[in-house]
Parts: structure tokens; C-alpha cells; sequence
């Protein structure tokens, strides 16, 4: 039934809306076209250039930039006694123990969220992809429906019109027909406007005109939120990042220990050679505890809000699978009731057609028992496109990529 549908995409683009494509459009395909096309792949650079940054920092010797000193000390202000000291040093800030490898533990967890980037951007191009196939399923559906129904109100008016012209019905029954072939063709031209939208709009997403020859998906044998959903997998780096950050930073909000190497050279006065001597010291910061609170409390805040962020995405998540779930089994449901309504309306509508030539029904009840057949019919086929577009719904939410 849904090839049969789909089959008026074909004959639309003998008008010019759809165009046969040199290489098989699938579902993966435009999903891959539509991921390379995502803005947010312009992000991507940066996490790279973060995560090198924070890597080639965590290989530097000192864990701050070394600073070189020089003083000189002169005769007291007002006198000429030939008094100099002259002292220069480098000052280095060592890394605190293990603070280089939390830096570098930081780093590599930061360049680990690339693909964890990747794959969430991706589902949300599959997301897409699927909602604008399935629009243009529903309007070439919504064409086929009204042609089917165009051309038998066409059909009917020319019998109709023979009928009247040799006085066996009525004038009016002329018009009524008449009318109802006009209604039928602009039903039809307003569906036809529809899905050139609809294919328009997934023209410009996709770059295609033509849809995959088979949209139809397959419905999992598990039906669970998992971890591994990319949505889910994205943010649990994320924490995972920001575990690493707070290590790292219980450390780096403290000032790092200061060793410093330097020569200085003295003289009493301008007779007197100078007196050389090495130099070596240690500055260590004590009672660093409550100033390094404030910065790692940070962190927890956004770790926390992360958290809170993954847990209630997954509530969504299973919110939604919940309701596709139940919507698909209603859907089933009304498919089995429609299909046998189907079937006794195709058995009364020829009955009627009988009766109507032979003149034991007049046209307004013909037309009605077609209207109810067309009612049922297309009702029959829009529940099954709905069902395949549940599944696609389903797998979405579950973050299977086509």
C-alpha cells in the first residue's frame, strides 16, 4: 500500500518536482548529508583546540610561566660611598603532586567529547531527515487520494451527462455532478500544492527530490532507554569532563609552591671586589584550603546542573517512548477495525453503484455512499502510514540512527 503511495512521487516528477538522483538515496545517506551540513559541526574545531591546549599545558615543566628577577641595590640616597649589590634570579612555580597528571587526565576526557558531539548532532540530523520524508509520505498520499477520487467524479459526470442528455435523469443531476467533478479537481490541485511544499522543503534539507526507496523501518526488539543513547552518552561525558575538571582543579586553584635559583653579587664600597654568591629558596603557600573551596564549589555547580539536565532528559525520553508506544498499539488497533470497515464498504459501495444504474437510487445517495467509502479508504491508508511513521518515531526517541 505505502509503495502505492509512494508512486505518485514518480509520476509528480514528470511536472518537474521530482527528479531521478545518479547515486541510491537511502536513509543513511541524507542523515550523513544533513550531519556535514549542521552548524553545529563549525563547534567541532574548538573542542579539538581546547582539549590541545589543556594537553600541551599539562607537558610544561613549571605549572605557570618561570619569571626572571634582577634588583640592584645602589649608595644610600645623597652619598657617593661606592656601595652596590646586584641580584638576579629565575623564579619556576612546580606543579603540585599529581596535579600534572589530573591536567593531563582533564585534557584527554576533553577530547574524548568529539564523538560523543558527533553522534548527538547526527541523531538530531536523523530526527529531521525522518519528519520531512514522512511530511512528504502524508501529502503524496493526500494526492494519490484525491486523484483516485478526481478521476471517479470525472468518470461520473460523463455518465451522468450522457444520462441527462437522453432524458433518463434529470438536469439537476448534471450540475450535482458537475459540481462534484470541480470539487474533486480542486481537492486534488490544492493536495498537488501541498506536496510541492513539502517536497520543497525537503529539498532544501536533504538536496534531494527523491526519497529513499524504502522508509519504511523495522521496530527494535528492545524498547528501553539505555545509556548509550547518544543524547544521554553526550551529557554523561560531559559529567565525566567535569569530574576530571574538579580534580584537576582542587589543585589549581592553589597557589603552587615557588622555587626560585638566582646569584648575587655585593660590595662594602668602590675599592672592595664584589662578593659573588648562589642563591636558593623555596616559597611554600600554607593554609590554601578555604581560597580553593570557592572555585572547586564551582564546578559542582555545573556538575550538578548537568546531571539534573541528563536525568530529566531521560524522563523525557521515556515520557515520549511511553506515548509512541501506546500510540502505535492504538494505531494497530484502529487498522484491524478499519480494514473490516473497509471491507463492508466496498461490498455496500458496488451494491449501490448497481442500484444507482438501474435507477432504483437517485445521485445525492450514490455520491454520499462514495464519500463514506472514500472516507474509509483513505482513513485505512493514512493509518498506515501513521503506523510506519510511529515506528520511525520510536527509533528516533531510542536513538537508532537509520
Amino acid at each position: 500500500m505505502l509503495r502505492n503511495v509512494l508512486g505518485v512521487l514518480i509520476l509528480f516528477g514528470s511536472a518537474g518536482i521530482s527528479q531521478a538522483e545518479p547515486n541510491p538515496v537511502t536513509l543513511t545517506s541524507l542523515t550523513n548529508y544533513v550531519f556535514r551540513q549542521a552548524p553545529e559541526r563549525l563547534a567541532e574545531q574548538s573542542i579539538i583546540d581546547t582539549a590541545d591546549a589543556y594537553a600541551e599545558r599539562a607537558k610544561t615543566w613549571f605549572a605557570e610561566p618561570a619569571s626572571l628577577n634582577l634588583f640592584h641595590y645602589n649608595d644610600a640616597i645623597g652619598s657617593s660611598n661606592g656601595l652596590q649589590e646586584w641580584e638576579t634570579s629565575i623564579s619556576a612555580p612546580i606543579w603540585l603532586s599529581g596535579e600534572q597528571r589530573r591536567q593531563q587526565n582533564w585534557a584527554q576526557e576533553l577530547s574524548n567529547q568529539l564523538p560523543y558531539y558527533q553522534q548527538k548532532h547526527r541523531l538530531q540530523a536523523a530526527g529531521q531527515v525522518r519528519q520531512h520524508i514522512w511530511t512528504v509520505v502524508h501529502a503524496a498520499a493526500r494526492v494519490r487520494q484525491t486523484e483516485i477520487r478526481r478521476d471517479n467524479a470525472a468518470g461520473l459526470f460523463e455518465t451522468v451527462k450522457a444520462q441527462a442528455e437522453k432524458g433518463y435523469l434529470a438536469t439537476t443531476d448534471k450540475l450535482i455532478a458537475e459540481q462534484h467533478r470541480m470539487a474533486a479537481q480542486n481537492d486534488h490541485l490544492q493536495a498537488q500544492a501541498e506536496l510541492t511544499q513539502a517536497i520543497n522543503q525537503y529539498y532544501y534539507l536533504t538536496a534531494q527530490r527523491q526519497l529513499p526507496d524504502n522508509v519504511v523501518e523495522s521496530l527494535p526488539s528492545s524498547l528501553k532507554i539505555t545509556v548509550d543513547h547518544p543524547l544521554l552518552a553526550e551529557l554523561s561525558q560531559q559529567i565525566t569532563i567535569l569530574h576530571s575538571e574538579m580534580a584537576s582543579t582542587s589543585l589549581t586553584a592553589k597557589q603552587n609552591p615557588n622555587l626560585s635559583l638566582g646569584i648575587k653579587r655585593e660590595r662594602g664600597s668602590g675599592s672592595e671586589p664584589f662578593n659573588n654568591s648562589l642563591g636558593l629558596g623555596i616559597s611554600l603557600p600554607i593554609g590554601q584550603t578555604n581560597y580553593a573551596k570557592a572555585s572547586v564549589a564551582e564546578v559542582g555547580r555545573k556538575l550538578a546542573n548537568i546531571e539534573v539536565a541528563r536525568q530529566s532528559l531521560k524522563r523525557r525520553l521515556e515520557s515520549s517512548l511511553l506515548h509512541q508506544r501506546d500510540t502505535l498499539s492504538a494505531l494497530r488497533d484502529k487498522q484491524q477495525r478499519l480494514q473490516a470497515q473497509f471491507s463492508l464498504s466496498e461490498t455496500y459501495q458496488h451494491k449501490q453503484q448497481k442500484s444507482f444504474d438501474l435507477g432504483q437510487i437517485d445521485l445525492r445517495t450514490l455520491l454520499l455512499v462514495e464519500a463514506e467509502h472514500n472516507a474509509t479508504r483513505n482513513q485505512l491508508q493514512m493509518t498506515q502510514i501513521e503506523i510506519n511513521q510511529t515506528i520511525a518515531q520510536i527509533n528516533q526517541t531510542l536513538g537508532i540512527m537509520p
